[in-house]
């Protein structure tokens, strides 16, 4: 699948959200179906943004849909590549993603 979006600045990413979340990683990634792309992981670390400024840590919640869908509401890419992580092993780099939308579960 080739993912695609405008490329911004990573602070500029975060700058024009009103209200969203910033997740930085998951758990339970390996539960989700596959096939189908159904999924619903655990924020294990994640933060709160309003008006464009990070304003606290985010617990309890988790994201949830279908992955296939989710990739095709891309609005920008960031530019710097961060580390993806596995438990014991780095799987590759990423770009910080903005969604236009994601189902939030949890207060």
């Amino acid at each position: 699948m080739l993912i695609s979006g405008l490329n911004v600045p990573d602070d500029d990413l975060i700058k024009g959200i009103e209200r969203g979340i910033y997740v930085d990683s998951v758990m339970g990634a390996h539960t989700g179906n596959m096939v189908a792309g159904e999924c619903s992981l655990n924020i294990s670390c994640g933060y709160l943004i309003e008006n464009g400024r990070f304003t606290g840590k985010v617990m309890d919640a988790m994201v949830a849909g279908n992955i296939y869908e989710t990739f095709k509401n891309i609005s920008a890419m960031g530019t710097r590549l961060e580390p993806m992580d596995a438990i014991f092993y780095s799987i590759g780099y990423s770009p910080a993603v903005l969604f236009k939308e994601i189902s939030v579960v949890g207060k």
